[in-house]
């Protein structure tokens, strides 16, 4: 698997990729040793973190923070010259779920309030589907957002939707504290890319079994020598409509 930046006919130099293997799976250690070998990646670049031998999909928030996250930054702060890492790449064996970060503490008060307020405007509304009045139609669509926000911020403090891909937290290992809940804003979107900026390039090498997750090393190799002869190539639109069309 080649790795490449924006700039066309770029490719990532080897040493620039840190590859993470799980020490508890000889199978994931094996695959990183095998990518390092035929993609020239030093070996000394490969950081293998006790993820269990059990191979589970999900890591909780904490382990992955104590497990995977603060020993990547340590690598990282250690790393010379500074920011030379550009690229993280996981493994077979690395999990690719983080868990939520479960409910904040001290906000069970505020909680209640807004578990009371939800409950009076589900009753308004159910109110005044039962007895609709002249503004009846305004009132509702003006609760109902209301009824939106206010779910928004229990969703918040009980640690909804606060779970996401490994792949993706990674990205961010090295932007410190940030908020868990939905999603961050894309500080690389349209090639703008601040100066304080510390996103960085995660890529895997996974699949159903070690068998299949290792010959895609050799696949990738393949691909490169002989192009593209013939194939489907599936990509995300996001929604987004041709102009010509």
């Amino acid at each position: 698997m080649s790795l490449f930046a924006a700039a066309r006919g770029y490719v990532l130099p080897p040493d620039q990729i840190l590859v993470i293997a799980n020490s508890d799976s000889q199978e994931s250690v094996q695959i990183a040793e095998y990518y390092c070998a035929r993609r020239n990646v030093p070996t000394s670049n490969v950081l293998a973190l006790p993820l269990e031998a059990s191979l589970n999909d999900t890591i909780s928030r904490a382990r992955y923070e104590k497990n995977l996250a603060e020993p990547i930054r340590k690598r990282l702060s250690s790393t010379e010259p500074a920011g030379k890492i550009k690229c993280l790449l996981t493994t077979y064996g690395v999990p690719i779920r983080v868990g939520g970060r479960g409910p904040l503490r001290n906000y069970e008060s505020e909680l209640n309030e807004l578990k009371e307020l939800t409950q009076l405007g589900k009753a308004r509304i159910e109110q005044l589907e039962q007895a609709p009045m002249a503004d009846s139609t305004n009132e509702k669509e003006e609760i109902t957002h209301k009824l939106a926000l206010l779910e928004a911020q229990i969703d918040w403090i009980e640690g909804k939707e606060t779970g996401a891909c490994v792949d993706s937290e990674l990205s961010m290992v090295l932007a410190g504290d940030y908020e868990l809940y939905r999603w961050q804003p894309n500080r690389l979107k349209n090639g703008m890319r601040s100066a304080d900026c510390k996103t960085l390039m995660v890529c895997r090498i996974d699949g159903p079994s070690f068998e299949i997750a290792r010959n895609l090393v050799d696949k990738a190799i393949i691909g490169e020598k002989m192009g593209l002869i013939r194939g489907k190539a599936y990509i995300d639109s996001r929604g987004i409509k041709d102009k010509n069309s």
